[in-house]
């Protein structure tokens, strides 16, 4: 089976991603560098593999109507490769990431952690205190990649964003805990673990990581099943949000004769 994330492969979350897992697992990993690049990506994997099963991570964020779009996309190639790519809307790597962290001391400041963690409505958040926050979470995507901006410690936080000069950046994701840089706040966590925490935040991800290799592969009809579990949370979740960005299951779609 391939695995497509719509990620950066140097992104720092897809770093600590890959440490749960062996080379011979990453090496089916790609990433499409945006989620822009996802639809031309599975298509030409899809045709380059013929015989391999793809199983495509997308973001599907209750307030972004792109993300529906990208997905609606994608979803066409569920019956054009004849059942063999299928996507899963998760919600965004952010979440996940966060809820691997929670109550965690690299978090400096917990405003806004609980909507983070439970997909909650954002925009009245304390965490939003100027116009440039505001500016920033356009959605809770977004919002959520402002926490760990705003809310982390320097090692931890996601982005250089303004501090350019930050010399603990990626530390969190690279390294065990403690590191050379350890502070008195600083707790043993090793990096594998970091990772196996955070993979497992994930609705479902790939067969074989180091925390749970004996695990069994979810055959095809598992996997619609979770797609239409993730969607009817989905399409549930947006009537908080007050969004009409209805997720379509895989099943909802003609099937390309494979019952």
């Amino acid at each position: 089976m391939k695995y497509l994330f719509e990620d950066r492969e140097d992104d720092v979350l897809s770093v600590l991603y890959r440490n749960a897992y062996p080379v011979s697992v990453t090496r089916d990993f790609v990433y499409s560098n945006g989620s822009g690049n996802l639809y031309g990506i599975a298509e030409s994997i899809s045709k380059s593999y013929a015989s391999e099963n793809i199983l495509v991570f997308l973001d599907v964020v209750p307030d972004n109507r792109e993300t529906m779009k990208t997905y609606s996309k994608l979803s066409g190639l569920y019956s054009n490769s004849g059942g063999r790519v299928i996507t899963m809307p998760i919600i965004c790597t952010e979440h996940y990431f966060i809820k691997s962290i929670q109550g965690s001391s690299v978090i400096k400041d917990t405003t806004g952690l609980d909507a983070c963690c439970e997909v909650l409505p954002w925009r009245e958040s304390g965490m939003l205190v100027t116009d440039n926050d505001r500016k920033k979470a356009k959605n809770f995507e977004r919002f959520c990649k402002l926490f760990l901006i705003k809310a982390l410690k320097d090692c931890a936080k996601h982005s250089r964003d303004v501090n350019k000069s930050n010399a603990e950046y990626g530390y969190y994701y690279t390294l065990d805990c403690l590191c050379e840089g350890n502070k008195d706040w600083c707790v043993s966590d090793l990096l594998i673990d970091k990772a196996i925490r955070f993979v497992h935040q994930f609705p479902c991800y790939p067969l074989g990581d180091l925390g749970s290799p004996s695990r069994t592969l979810l055959d095809r009809d598992k996997l619609l099943d979770l797609n239409e579990i993730l969607c009817t949370w989905h399409n549930a979740k947006i009537q908080e949000f007050g969004t009409q960005n209805i997720c379509e299951t895989l099943t909802s779609l003609k099937d390309a004769g494979f019952n």
